[in-house]
């Protein structure tokens, strides 16, 4: 299966330069967990622009979400609290927007730089709680990783 990225077009106004991150970096972290992890069945990237989330590179089934309001969903809360969120199961998740009806579990960690959220990292598995504490700390550790890649 091949990256899926979405181009510049939906992301408008995202302004690249000025999240000063290593974009090949956060293409080969999205690829790697997606491969490596069985249970992490679509991995992507939403960036912060503004008051919105915009997706950028990700793996996995395509999703019509390529736009979530921040403070909406699991991303968008993520992106508003700048704190980790583990979903052992969605459909019990109030405000969970669903991407793929096969996703049964989520975790979302933010992309955090000098105090400031500058994206969420979002991994879905079409299995109910499928992230334990190894799987977590994989994820917020990728999360710190693309922060600091700049």
């Amino acid at each position: 299966m091949s990256i899926w990225w979405q181009s510049a077009t939906p992301a408008g106004s995202v302004d690249w330069a000025r999240m000063d991150l290593d974009l090949e970096l956060i293409e080969r972290t999205v690829a790697s967990l997606h491969e490596q992890e069985p249970a992490f069945d679509w991995v992507g990237v939403y960036f912060v622009d503004g008051d919105t989330l915009v997706l950028g590179p990700f793996r996995g089934e395509p999703t019509e979400h390529e736009r979530i309001p921040v403070g909406a969903g699991v991303c968008g809360a993520v992106a508003a609290k700048g704190e980790t969120e583990v979903v052992p199961d969605v459909r019990e998740r109030p405000g969970h927007i669903v991407c793929d009806l096969h996703t049964r579990s989520e975790v979302v960690a933010p992309i955090v730089r000098e105090g400031r959220v500058l994206g969420v990292l979002d991994i879905d598995s079409n299995r109910p709680r499928a992230f334990g504490d190894r799987e977590v700390q994989l994820i917020e550790e990728a999360a710190q990783e693309i922060a600091a890649s700049a």
